[in-house]
């Protein structure tokens, strides 16, 4: 397998480098793009013990260079931040591609599917070939293991000693970005040989194995209609090294039948998870439905954790009038989880969700949210005492309205926001329960000097919470102060704010920030910036925290030198003379 992918690998880069254009050379200039930026960050406390390193550093650098058509993009991170672990942060790749190839190898981030593989970073190559409308993918390297990088409850803030995770995955398709059919499969394997068995704590990491195979297509016969679906099947093996003693012999037959292509165990599952959206969308209203199902225990080594056991059944609505000064989208449906009827209670919620906006004129616009839905907990066993029921409702208010005004030299925009949420936990038998409400409130007054330069932006803020018999409240004001000098070249900009904290109506302490920041730019490719924030705690808990952060960027400005056609003939004609 290994022999065959270093194959792959050589063959269709000499076939890029064969594939090349030469009548386009003078077409093509010979540059490089991209940018590089280096920067430093500074950190005290007062008062409170550290919550990270004093100082840090990074490097970044995202440089592309461009030779005849051939793009070779790269991509270097290295950041020396330190907190409770003390290890340093890398990461490095070079993306060649040429026309409809492209080549991958470092650190690669590459999505086959939101439920085989996406977001992971994979260390290794990759290859991506888009010739008409076919669309093939294949990667391979290794995995980090997430969940063993740091363990706070077993042995402390450390990193734990993992498996070498190797990991193989391809995708095949075919059609367009409207119309298209692909099948992915991604398989996922901890090396048992690759670390010592007493370096290992079995309690938190047991050697894992994962195969996942999906399909992905789009159907899009007219333009105003759609219909996506995401599927896929993953079988987890979470202990290779899981005991057969009390298998089944249905067990024993998959075994015999899947062995070869993954390992099987008692610690193996098989779970499917999936996604279907049907849209009809027209000028000035779209409407359609939503569904999505994901096993219980449904898992990728391909993606990270995401929330299982539900179902989704939702409808949709959108539209626009007068003009587009009437804007709504909202979407409503039914929540389920227990799929497999294995828990002790259903949950079953009832959502709807709502946005609306009301733009009467091009100085006023007024923006609502609405969103609820009702859960449900009911027994799943009959019980002797069968009065239990356990009810959770909640509701979200928004209002948005925004005002502007003034001359063009002196704009002035007033915004003013309010929101209200409410969570309640009921038992009937009692009826009784805990609420949960939200207040949140911010006016908001900015004034834009166009003359000057200058932008000043006045906050003021309040929130309360109330749990049971528990008041919180924070009342406050934060002024922002921004000015361009020297030409637009230099920024400037001031911050401060004070908080007030209650509980109960009594007073808890105040909290006091302050921020200035710095942009300049030095030419038409380098920037440089500097931040500095200071936090003042005061209450039954005090403490002061600065944190400053300096940063360096160059942007690399494409210049290219072009090869004139008649040089590249004359040339030709030396090489090749008749």
């Amino acid at each position: 397998m290994k022999s065959f992918t270093a194959l792959l690998f050589f063959t269709l880069f000499f076939l890029s480098l064969g594939a090349q254009d030469l009548e386009k050379f003078d077409k093509t200039p010979i540059a490089i793009s991209g940018n590089i930026a280096l920067g430093t960050s500074l950190y005290q406390a007062i008062g409170r013990e550290d919550r990270r390193s004093p100082y840090t550093y990074f490097i970044s650098a995202n440089p592309t260079f461009t030779i005849f058509g051939f793009d070779i993009p790269i991509s270097l991170v290295y950041r020396d931040q330190k907190s409770s672990i003390s290890n340093p942060f890398s990461r490095v790749s070079i993306n060649p591609r040429y026309k409809w190839i492209s080549l991958h190898a470092g650190s690669i981030n590459l999505s086959l599917s939101p439920y085989v593989l996406s977001g992971q970073i994979i260390k290794g190559g990759a290859v991506e070939l888009t010739p008409g409308k076919f669309r093939i993918s294949a990667i391979r390297g290794t995995l980090e293991n997430p969940l063993a990088q740091l363990d706070t409850i077993v042995v402390g803030a450390e990193i734990l000693p993992s498996y070498k995770r190797s990991a193989l995955g391809g995708k095949i398709g075919f059609g367009s970005s409207r119309n298209f059919v692909d099948l992915i499969v991604f398989k996922a394997k901890d090396d048992v040989s690759s670390l010592d068995p007493m370096l290992v704590d079995p309690r938190v990491v047991k050697p894992e194995e994962n195969l996942v195979a999906g399909i992905s297509f789009s159907i899009s016969p007219a333009k105003w209609l759609s219909l996506k679906v995401n599927t896929s099947a993953s079988a987890h093996t979470a202990n290779q090294e899981s005991g057969n003693y009390l298998e089944s012999e249905d067990l024993k037959n998959i075994r015999e039948e899947y062995g070869a292509l993954t390992t099987v165990n008692l610690s193996t599952k098989l779970q499917f998870a999936g996604d279907a959206d049907l849209d009809f969308r027209f000028r000035k209203f779209g409407f359609g439905a939503e569904y999505k199902r994901v096993d219980p225990f449904y898992k990728s080594l391909g993606t990270f954790y995401f929330q299982e056991d539900y179902e989704n059944m939702l409808v949709k609505l959108n539209f626009r009038l007068f003009k587009n000064k009437i804007r709504f989208s909202g979407r409503g449906g039914l929540q389920r989880n227990n799929l497999n009827n294995l828990r002790d209670v259903t949950n079953t919620r009832q959502i709807l969700n709502a946005n609306l906006t009301i733009v009467p004129s091009k100085n006023f616009q007024l923006t609502g949210r609405y969103s609820n839905f009702q859960t449900e907990r009911a027994p799943g066993l009959v019980a002797v005492n069968d009065t239990l029921r356990y009810t959770r409702t909640t509701a979200l208010y928004g209002a948005t309205p925004r005002f502007s005004f003034g001359s063009d030299e002196r704009k002035s925009t007033l915004t003013i926001s309010a929101n209200y949420q409410n969570l309640e936990d009921l038992l009937n038998q009692e009826n009784t329960g805990n609420s949960i409400e939200n207040y949140n409130a911010n006016f908001s007054y900015n004034l834009n000097l166009i003359p000057s330069q200058t932008s000043i932006t006045l906050s003021l803020l309040g929130n309360q919470n109330l749990i049971k018999d528990t008041e919180r409240q924070r009342l406050g004001a934060n002024l922002r102060i921004s000015k361009k000098l020297l030409d637009k070249k230099l920024t400037l900009s001031v911050a401060a704010g004070g908080f007030q904290n209650y509980l109960n109506t009594i007073d808890e302490g105040q909290s006091y920030t302050g921020k200035i920041g710095i942009r300049y730019k030095l030419s038409k490719t380098i920037n440089m910036s500097c931040n500095m924030n200071y936090l003042n705690r005061q209450g039954s808990i005090s403490y002061q925290e600065f944190r400053g952060n300096i940063r360096l960027a160059y942007r690399l400005d494409p210049k290219g030198k072009k090869i004139e056609a008649n040089t590249l003939s004359k040339n030709s004609d030396k090489n090749n003379p008749k």
